[in-house]
């Protein structure tokens, strides 16, 4: 029974390191991912307070893009949406706008976000 116990423990073990190293490489290859992402913010030139933001990645090694972004204005309002929306600020000021998205690789996935600091004169 003693024996038992001892080759279940350093089973265990091994199989816990197997998986902190899988772990490990993910959050690697996710923030790796994550340094090609970012947002653009484009005030529109003919609607006062309406900016134009649309989310970029490149994505490499199998990586996919959950379309499903949460947008954050910075004042309060968060929307779901796609990689591109339009907002208009109902004043003027200064924000910092968010967009949080979603990787998935295999069975895995990993969330962050990138903010831009926008400007509503």
């Amino acid at each position: 029974m003693r024996n038992l116990l001892i080759v279940l423990f350093i089973s265990s073990l091994a199989l816990s390191g197997i998986t902190c190293k899988k772990t490990t490489e993910s959050i690697v290859d996710c923030t790796i991912q994550s340094l090609t992402a970012g947002m653009h913010a484009d005030l529109d030139s003919e609607t006062p307070n309406l900016m134009h933001f649309k989310f970029y990645i490149t994505l490499t090694d199998d990586f996919t893009l959950d379309h499903n972004i949460n947008w954050d204005f910075g004042n309060g309002v968060k929307l779901v949406s796609d990689t591109a929306v339009d907002y208009t600020y109902p004043q003027s000021g200064t924000y910092e706008a968010s967009a949080t998205y979603t990787l998935k690789k295999g069975s895995g996935s990993c969330t962050s976000s990138t903010t831009k600091h926008i400007v509503i004169p």
